[in-house]
């Protein structure tokens, strides 16, 4: 070939490649994907822009934007995921099917609600469309009517925003969520004490409907994990997606909650939750109460709540480890206020041996009842309630933990806590045999208090008699067992191995000069206490307590700058370690998935109603059997937990506390504070899981 005919080749093969860039290939060349442009008119919503797109496998999904519509300001796409068959084989001529949800999440919201049989009962949609020229149809389904026009075919990107999949697809996933199987005594303790209560749910006929689904006949828990949508929330946080529903105002609300959760980034997250943790969560005292708001959105006044104590515990170390990560000087006025109200609640009483739940600011007049008493001596304007329990004290531990960790020694405000820490001891609750970790971090955080060696010899014979013996049985690492725990206690678990870890820590400093020959007793501790967070988490790892996984991440097996412990207490071996590299990474979703804001309807869920729900074979807290009689509903359990974005979040104040509920509501009126997240996500900053983009 001569260099013109070189040179005539290379030109005609450009020319082709760049035809072939601008105009796509011929529908002939589409092996695995066909895109085809809609619009058209819906008889309430108005108009809309789309596309359809057809995969090879007989999968079709059918995408749309509307124009103008909008639900609390976001904009609105569906989509509608189904399959299509070419009867004419190989023509142009394709029939589609799609099933729709008439009901999904909640039964009310407001003044709408669903029947049971909406549930129960999806609607079709099909039609059929010939690709080889425009057309016009109508399609219609109980959310209204759509006149379609098909356009023309197109390759992608255009008409398709940039951030959206190649083809939808629906990520929904169960995750299996079994505990460890059962030893013979746990079989026998199932067969012996909790035989009445199995022996009732069996006869139960509500129970016994259930006897031939796979969950149930397995005994098979699940963790629900969807992230479908993700990339594309993040990337369109004004936009909510509705995916094969009906479109109507509840489902509207279910994919706006998807939306919020997932559009949001976690950092906006915690400053969100942040702003209204301090401006309607933390009252006069500086405690963590609820929130009660007008039909305007507007703040009216604090509710008390009865596990205060706790949840202002979990507030100030959530601010406390803002502090640490980003130096902010509010974290740390933040962190002094709740302290200081965690202090009150110590000198209110005016009984040295009794502590209060939460305090509230007496009205004039008002008359006491019930669990609330007047404050002693100079409280005489404040109310509390009475007798601060296992529960609560945890709490004092916490925050009064943080305060070693991250004030300096010359801090007048530490002298404050170091009084108050001194006190410890002497709760009548730091000396209850059912509870030997209250008497060891209330001995350690006297002991770093006082720097006294006597102190200090008070925890390590705590240490050494009590809760070696503990932990060498492993009778505190936690209980999940079938589908049976103590989901409450999970919660208050972490939030006490993370103290004792702190505790440890700073008893180690806090001596390491003055008894150098204590040293390895000490170190000793601060590896037993990380031991114990780690092993906790395997204790639960299938079942998505990912704030477990945070706080071992950050406390028992990580390495993060910010909080120097002593060298060899880091864990080395613990139970399931070959599956926490693969586990770790999976906790930032349930942080994910937690909505903002608050929603702003009266709305309520029952899972029950949805055909895809299962009642567990396991009873739910069937303990409670033993010492208090109990409506036979209170044993139900839920084989599936469910994402935070459909309801449990908006039911609860602190969503760490329960697992495979299945019923719940919400009111606008009043609104829970994000103490849950905040405390999980500066976990995670600290630990280097989460960073600012997460």
């Amino acid at each position: 070939m001569d260099s013109r005919n070189k040179i005539f080749a290379l030109v005609t093969c450009f020319l082709l490649l760049v035809q072939s860039a601008l105009i796509g290939p011929p529908a002939s060349a589409w092996k695995t994907l066909r895109s085809y442009e809609v619009s058209g008119t819906h008889s309430i919503y108005g108009k809309y822009h789309g596309f359809i797109d057809l995969h090879s496998n007989k999968l079709a999904n059918r995408v749309i934007y509307y124009n103008d519509f909008r639900f609390e300001g976001l904009k609105v796409r569906e989509v509608w995921s189904g399959n299509y068959e070419s009867p004419a084989g190989g023509s142009d001529i394709v029939e589609l099917k799609f099933s729709l949800k008439q009901a999904d999440i909640f039964n009310r919201v407001d003044q709408d609600v669903r029947t049971k049989s909406q549930f129960m009962t999806p609607c079709t949609v099909s039609y059929s469309l010939d690709l080889s020229k425009p057309q016009t149809l109508k399609l219609t389904n109980p959310g209204g009517i759509y006149t379609e026009k098909l356009g023309k075919e197109f390759q992608r990107p255009s008409p398709v925003p940039a951030e959206s999949p190649p083809f939808w697809v629906n990520e929904r996933k169960r995750l299996p969520a079994m505990g460890d199987k059962m030893a013979f005594i746990g079989e026998l303790s199932m067969v012996t004490l909790f035989y009445p209560i199995m022996c009732v749910l069996r006869a139960d006929p509500f129970y016994k409907s259930f006897e031939n689904r796979e969950e149930f006949k397995t005994r098979t828990q699940y963790c629900i994990l969807d992230p479908t949508d993700f990339d594309f929330l993040r990337a369109n946080p004004d936009t909510l997606s509705i995916n094969n529903k009906v479109t109507d105002r509840i489902a509207m609300l279910e994919s706006s909650l998807r939306a919020s959760a997932y559009g949001t980034p976690l950092a906006k997250k915690a400053s969100i939750y942040g702003k209204d943790m301090k401006e309607n969560h933390i009252n006069q005292f500086g405690l963590f109460s609820g929130a009660l708001f007008d039909a305007n959105d507007k703040f009216i006044d604090y509710t008390a709540n009865g596990d205060g104590a706790l949840w202002s515990g979990m507030y100030a170390g959530s601010e406390a480890m803002r502090y640490l990560v980003t130096k902010d000087p509010e974290a740390l006025a933040n962190f002094k206020r709740t302290t200081s109200g965690l202090m009150l609640l110590m000198d209110v009483t005016g009984d040295e041996r009794e502590f209060g739940r939460t305090a509230h600011p007496i009205i004039p007049g008002e008359q006491l009842s019930g669990p609330w008493a007047r404050g002693a001596g100079p409280y005489q304007n404040i109310k509390y309630i009475k007798i601060g329990n296992n529960d609560m004290i945890k709490g004092l531990f916490h925050s009064f933990a943080w305060a070693y960790e991250i004030l300096p020694p010359e801090d007048p405000f530490l002298k404050i806590v170091s009084e108050h820490a001194r006190r410890l001891p002497k709760l009548r609750i730091a000396h209850e045999k059912e509870h030997p970790a209250n008497g060891l971090s209330a001995a350690g955080l006297a002991a770093i208090a006082s720097g006294n060696v006597d102190d200090l010899y008070k925890y390590l014979t705590i240490y050494e008699l009590v809760m070696q013996p503990v932990g060498l049985l492993r009778l505190d690492e936690g209980f999940y067992a079938g589908g049976i725990g103590d989901w409450s206690g999970v919660n208050l678990m972490m939030v006490s191995n993370v103290s004792q870890i702190l505790i440890a820590k700073n008893v180690a400093k806090r001596f390491r000069d003055v008894a150098p020959h204590l040293v390895p007793f000490l170190d000793e501790a601060v590896g037993h206490q990380r031991q114990k967070l780690i092993e906790t988490w395997a204790t639960y790892a299938h079942v998505r307590r990912d704030f477990m996984t945070i706080a071992a991440d950050a406390f028992a097996v990580g390495k993060s700058s910010l909080i120097q412990f002593p060298a060899g207490t880091t864990p080395t071996k613990w139970h399931r370690k070959e599956e926490w590299n693969s586990l770790r990474p999976l906790a930032v979703w349930s942080l994910r998935e937690l909505p903002v804001p608050t929603s702003k309807h009266v709305l309520t869920y029952d899972y029950t109603w949805s055909p895809e729900w299962c009642l567990s074979y396991w009873p739910h807290l069937p303990w409670k059997s033993l010492v208090e009689a109990k409506t036979l509903d209170f044993y139900y359990l839920g084989a599936y937990n469910y994402p935070l974005f459909e309801g449990t979040s908006l039911d609860s104040d602190n969503v760490w506390t329960s697992a495979f509920d299945f019923r719940g509501s919400a009111n606008p009126n009043y609104r829970n504070g994000r103490i849950d997240f905040l405390h999980v996500y500066w976990m995670g900053r600290l630990s280097g899981l989460l960073d600012e983009k997460s």
